[in-house]
């Protein structure tokens, strides 16, 4: 099998309103799933397990959304040139599909790493906007105008019914064994990873949690709950700002609400 596309899923962890993943499957080419635990991200200080054992109970969530397509997010454990050069090998990467990222030095090095070598490779790599965030921005003009047009746009639909991936009896690479025991165990306390859940949070924050938020923002306790509890949910892309913020519009008229 040759000429395939890849989608790399980094911080945008959902199968809804994903531009770079609905390029690849509007492109035609069978596509690829993948998520990368990268050694470099797994031993740097600014990472903790609970992030890991987040992002891993959120690639279980949209594995299971996955079920009936025939595919899976691939999951390796690997630097990204590595992982990409094995996957040219075996089936012959035409284009890789991914949001820009905005994070850290050494995802920064990485990706420089990455562009060269897809260069050398004959390999396009298409970058999407990740929400309204302008990379490499000069200047704050017209910065609102610019982040309205983007959250106020459609949200994207992915149709999984008509399209192509690489069936799953080819992504056995059998790399799921070096997941570390602690990542597959809930811990008491802590939000669980996924699109699932992040959605039932927001949807709990609407029927009622919500309405009392402008005054119990300020009580540590009643915060707790009052609060959306969506930060996790947003800072790995289990559901976009875009929905988060248009969900958030088609409540604005609901009674008791407003003020929250």
């Amino acid at each position: 099998m040759k000429n395939i596309n890849v989608v790399w899923f980094k911080r945008d962890l959902r199968l809804t309103d994903h531009q770079p993943l609905n390029f690849a499957l509007k492109n035609g080419a069978p596509t690829i799933l993948l998520y990368l635990f990268e050694p470099e991200l797994l031993n740097d200080g600014h990472y903790d397990e609970r992030h890991w054992r987040f992002v891993w109970q959120s690639l279980n969530d949209m594995n299971q959304q996955l079920k009936g397509c025939n595919t899976k997010v691939l999951i390796l454990f690997s630097p990204a040139v590595k992982a990409f050069r094995k996957l040219d090998t075996k089936f012959g990467i035409e284009n890789v599909f991914s949001y820009q990222e905005i994070g850290l030095e050494v995802s920064f090095a990485r990706d420089r790493a990455l562009t060269q070598w897809f260069k050398d490779a004959n390999i396009n790599w298409y970058e999407s906007p990740y929400g309204a965030v302008v990379r490499g921005a000069r200047d704050r003009i017209d910065w609102d105008t610019h982040w309205k047009s983007v959250m106020r746009a459609p949200i994207e639909s992915t149709d999984f019914k008509s399209t192509s991936f690489v069936p799953l009896e080819l992504l056995d690479f059998d790399e799921e064994k070096h997941t570390p025991e602690s990542w597959t165990t809930k811990q008491k306390g802590m939000q669980t990873g996924g699109t699932t859940l992040a959605w039932q949070t927001l949807e709990s924050f609407f029927q009622e949690r919500g309405r009392h938020y402008y005054y119990q923002i300020s009580k540590p306790l009643e915060s707790r709950s009052a609060c959306t509890r969506l930060s996790p949910y947003l800072a790995w892309g289990n559901i976009s700002l875009r929905e988060v913020y248009q969900a958030l519009l088609a409540h604005w008229n609901v009674k008791g609400f407003r003020r929250s």
